[in-house]
C-alpha cells in the first residue's frame, strides 16, 4: 500500500484530468501548456514520506502497547479513514496534508513489518517473509501504473479520485482476515509457533536426578 501510494502521486502530476484541474498555465517550447506547478509537485512527493516519518516513531510505543495485530488493525483503519480525505480534496494543501495523514499508517507498517517477519514468524518463513516484502513493494508499483493508466483518459475528477480508494477493498480484506477466529489465519500478536513449542518443554533431567541445561518435547 506503501509503494501503492508513493508511486501514486507522481503518476497524478502527468495525469491529463489532474494537471487541468490543479495546475498552472506555462510556456513551454513557445506553446501555452497546463502544468502542476514544481513547488507542488515536490511537495506531494515528499508529504507522504514526512507522515511515515512520523509512523515509524509512533509505531514502536503503540505495538508496544496494543502489539502488533492491534497496531496493524489501528493503522488499515487509520488508513481507510485517510483515503477519504484525499477522496473529498478540491485543492493542492489539502491533497498534501491528506497524503501526510495516509504517510503515519505507512509508518506504522514500515516499522512493524520486518520486526515481525524477523521476531514473530516462525523461523523457517522468516527468510522468504522478508524477501516478500520488497517483492510487494515491486507489485504496488506496479499495480498503480496499471489503475492510472487506466482512468488515463477520463476527463472528470473520477480519474484522479477513483485510484486511491481501490485500496480500501484491500484494508478491508486485510483487517477482517486479522480478524479471523481460524487459527491458521489469524495474526498472532507473538509466535503462536513458538507458544506450541514452549507448552511442550520439559526439563532434561541428568544422571543423579540433576537438571541440566536443555529441553525434551513431549
Amino acid at each position: 500500500m506503501e509503494s501503492y501510494d508513493v508511486f501514486l502521486m507522481g503518476n497524478f502530476v502527468a495525469l491529463p484530468a489532474f494537471v487541468k484541474k490543479f495546475g498552472v498555465d506555462a510556456v513551454v517550447d513557445g506553446k501555452a501548456v497546463r502544468v502542476i506547478a514544481t513547488q507542488w509537485q515536490s511537495a506531494l512527493q515528499v508529504s507522504g514520506q514526512l507522515g511515515a516519518l512520523i509512523g515509524v516513531f509512533v509505531a514502536g510505543p503503540l505495538t508496544s502497547r496494543i502489539g502488533y495485530r492491534y497496531a496493524t488493525l489501528t493503522g488499515l483503519m487509520l488508513l481507510n479513514a485517510f483515503i477519504f480525505v484525499f477522496y473529498f480534496a478540491n485543492s493542492l494543501p489539502v491533497m498534501f496534508a491528506a497524503q501526510i495523514l495516509e504517510g503515519i499508517p505507512w509508518g506504522i507498517f514500515i516499522a512493524n513489518a520486518p520486526a515481525y517477519c524477523s521476531e514473530i514468524v516462525p523461523l523457517r518463513l522468516r527468510a522468504p517473509a522478508t524477501q516478500m516484502l520488497q517483492m510487494f513493494w515491486a507489485i504496488g508499483s506496479i499495480i498503480v501504473g496499471a489503475v492510472t493508466y487506466r482512468y488515463n483518459k477520463q476527463d472528470g475528477a473520477e480519474a484522479y479520485r477513483y485510484v486511491p480508494t481501490h485500496q480500501i477493498v484491500l484494508n478491508t480484506w486485510l483487517i477482517t482476515l486479522q480478524n479471523s477466529h481460524c487459527p491458521s489465519m489469524a495474526v498472532p500478536h507473538s509466535s503462536r509457533h513458538s507458544h506450541l513449542l514452549c507448552s511442550r518443554v520439559t526439563l532434561v533431567v541428568g544422571p543423579q536426578g540433576k537438571t541440566r541445561g536443555g529441553c525434551k518435547i513431549r
